[in-house]
């Protein structure tokens, strides 16, 4: 922008950013300088990513560091427990993070209507799209974050009637901590409103120990089943287009979905649901009938009786 509003808020987006990041803001520092500055302006809007000079041991303050004389106190430690530590199972392969994720969005999304505008793994939206799935190796905040606005950008660049919506899975990412993944997700809404994308995109976040933050008593008890409309088998970032979510809510109102999928949920148990999400196994689905959504037109006509 000619004012430099947009790039200033570019510019604090990546200060957000840097709260959460592993490098960002600890170990490198990000300045900023545009062409409407008052002094010494540079010739085009410039970011500067400047690396902290450190000595000694990292981890620790500068005091700690000083009384520690530059060597880690607890590195023999550390090391003693790493050695008897059994070693991390294999990371699943991309073709099971994605067999994986199309069962449950078959099971799930689509057959149970968790998302009565998907039509199939493949097919979503109104109109109907296609739908990707993306698959990032992402294990920091940074990685994390280039993976998503790749994908932002990716979705800007194609029709609609190409690819509707897309799941961007994230399986080594805060898989053990919900979290942590819901602090990130805060960071992108927040982005979303300060670029003003919000009119465009819009996101849903899973995560397999996602709970909701309506107030209700959801980690236990009638409610629990609730929290498998967003509980998958890798954390996953869900990109919709703006235009599409309006003419979807004019059809079936949002405070109905929910409603609706917290029954249908509430009828296979949260115990059952969260065991086939343990397994991975969501066989035990097929074959079950679930309350239809009601439409918008069909909610007015009974209330207006």
């Amino acid at each position: 922008a000619a004012d430099g509003s947009l790039f200033w808020r570019v510019f604090q987006h990546v200060g957000s950013c840097s709260q959460l990041s592993d490098y960002l803001g600890d170990d490198v520092l990000c300045l900023a300088r545009h062409p409407t500055a008052s002094d010494s302006p540079p010739p085009h809007p410039t970011m500067l990513l400047r690396r902290h000079a450190q000595s000694g041991f990292s981890s620790l303050s500068s005091e700690e560091d000083e009384y520690f004389g530059g060597v880690d106190p607890f590195a023999e430690l550390e090391a003693r427990l790493a050695s008897d530590a059994p070693p991390p199972p294999p990371p699943a392969s991309d073709e099971q993070v994605l067999a994986t994720t199309h069962a449950w969005v078959k099971a799930v999304i689509v057959d149970m209507k968790v998302c009565p505008f998907s039509h199939s793994v493949d097919k979503a939206g109104l109109p109907q799209g296609g739908v990707t799935y993306p698959i990032t190796r992402a294990s920091s905040v940074e990685q994390l974050y280039q993976a998503f606005w790749e994908q932002v950008g990716e979705l800007d660049r194609v029709d609609e009637r190409e690819v509707a919506t897309v799941l961007l899975l994230a399986p080594e990412f805060t898989s053990g901590s919900a979290e942590g993944f819901d602090a990130f997700a805060d960071s992108l809404n927040e982005a979303l409103t300060s670029l003003k994308l919000e009119e465009k995109l819009q996101l849903v976040f899973f995560h397999p120990g996602f709970a909701f933050r309506d107030g209700k008593e959801r980690m236990g008890g009638e409610g629990a089943a609730a929290n498998f409309a967003r509980r998958s088998p890798v954390p996953m970032i869900n990109l919709l287009r703006t235009p599409q979510v309006r003419a979807a809510q004019k059809g079936i109102p949002t405070g109905s979905v929910y409603d609706t999928n917290e029954k249908n949920l509430a009828s296979v148990g949260s115990e059952q649901l969260q065991e086939m999400l343990h397994r991975c196994e969501w066989s035990a689905l097929e074959g079950r009938t679930y309350l239809p959504h009601q439409t918008r037109a069909a909610i007015e006509s009974a209330a207006n009786r």
